[in-house]
C-alpha cells in the first residue's frame, strides 16, 4: 500500500530528573511513558543532582535513546542552581565535563543566561560568560565527542555562544534574524522550547506582566 515514512520523533529538551521531583523511579516510569507516545529519542538538559544521568546506565535499549547531560555547567550568575551548583574557575568546569563524560553523559549543558523575567519587562540576565571561556569548555567537550547545548537568551548571548563554538542553542528568545541566519551558516542548531514558555505565560495572572505578554 502507497504511504509515507517519517523519521521517528524526538523530544529536544527536557528535564527528567526535575519532572520526576528527584525520585528514580519516576524517571524510568517517564522514559516509558514516553516511548509509549511514539518518541524514539529523547534529549535531557539535567538537573543538579544528574539523577537521569545516573539512571541511564540501567536503561535497556533501544527505545527510547536517551541522551542525558547529568548536572550543568555555569560559572557564576543568578540563574541556575536548581541545574547544578556554579563552578569556581573554567579549569574546574573543565574537569567536571570529565567526570561527566565518565559517568555516561552523551551531552553538556551550559548555562548561558538567565529565564525572561516578564515582571521586568522581559529582561534577561546575563550573559555570563565571554565566547573564549565557552570556547574552552567546548573544546573540552568535542575532544570527549559530546556535544554542547547552551541555555541562550537574548541576541547578544546567542552570538557569543556560537562564537564559543556551541552545538545547539537552547530558548534563544529575542533573537534577531540576522543571528538566525549566522546560526545557519554556522551549522548550530536552535531548540526554542516554545511550548514551555507558553505553559509559564498561561500561568502569571500579574495585569502588567498580562500586558507584556500580548
Amino acid at each position: 500500500m502507497p504511504g509515507v515514512v517519517l523519521p521517528g520523533f524526538v523530544d529536544c529538551h527536557v528535564h527528567l530528573g526535575l519532572q520526576a521531583g528527584g525520585e528514580a523511579r519516576k524517571v524510568r516510569s517517564a522514559l516509558d511513558s514516553l516511548e509509549q507516545m511514539g518518541l524514539k529519542a529523547v534529549r535531557d538538559a539535567g538537573d543538579r543532582n544528574g539523577i537521569a544521568l545516573r539512571e541511564a546506565a540501567y536503561l535497556e535499549e533501544p527505545l527510547p535513546l536517551f541522551l542525558p547531560a547529568g548536572r550543568a555547567l555555569r560559572l557564576s550568575g543568578d540563574y541556575g542552581d536548581f541545574l547544578g551548583p556554579a563552578v569556581r574557575s573554567l579549569e574546574e568546569g573543565t574537569a567536571l565535563i570529565d567526570q561527566l563524560a565518565d559517568a555516561g553523559a552523551k551531552a553538556i549543558k551550559l548555562i548561558l543566561t538567565g529565564l525572561l523575567d516578564f515582571h521586568r519587562g522581559g529582561r534577561v540576565s546575563g550573559p555570563y560568560m565571554d565566547a573564549e571561556g565557552l570556547r574552552k569548555w567546548t573544546r573540552a567537550a568535542h575532544a570527549r565527542g559530546l556535544k554542547v547545548m547552551a541555555h541562550a537568551n537574548t541576541d547578544g548571548a546567542v552570538r557569543e555562544a556560537v562564537a564559543g563554538g556551541v552545538d545547539s542553542i537552547e530558548h534563544g528568545y529575542f533573537m534577531t534574524e540576522e543571528t538566525l541566519r549566522l546560526l545557519a551558516g554556522e551549522g548550530t542548531a536552535w531548540i526554542p522550547t516554545l511550548s514551555p514558555l507558553w505553559h509559564l505565560t498561561q500561568q502569571e495572572t500579574h495585569g502588567k506582566v498580562q500586558k507584556h505578554i500580548e
